[in-house]
């Protein structure tokens, strides 16, 4: 799943944290527009990342490409909790892609 939010990576990454109950570790990445936040969810294989909205010259989200941050929730098998969760924070569902366990 993708989301954007209006506020800053850090303001972000703790809302997050806050919903889910995880906590993040500050990466560096060229691919990911500098500093970015990881995290890695309670259930095997999801991690959730909340990066700045620019990937090299571009928005990483072009959809929405006014928005400062992008938040990316992956291989998650509880999609309708982190949905849930994320309502009451700041982030808007961009986009929602299906992953089956295999």
């Amino acid at each position: 799943m993708t989301f954007d939010s209006d506020g800053s990576l850090n303001d972000t990454g703790s809302a997050i944290a806050e919903a889910l109950g995880v906590s993040f570790t500050t990466r560096e990445s060229s691919y990911r527009g500098g500093s970015y936040l990881l995290a890695h969810g309670p259930l095997q294989g999801e991690h959730i990342i909340v990066q700045c909205n620019t990937d090299g010259t571009e928005p990483a989200v072009t959809s929405e490409p006014t928005s400062p941050t992008v938040v990316y929730v992956d291989l998650t098998s509880r999609p309708e909790d982190v949905l849930a969760s994320l309502a009451a924070t700041n982030v808007r569902l961009v986009e929602r892609t299906s992953w089956e366990p295999t």
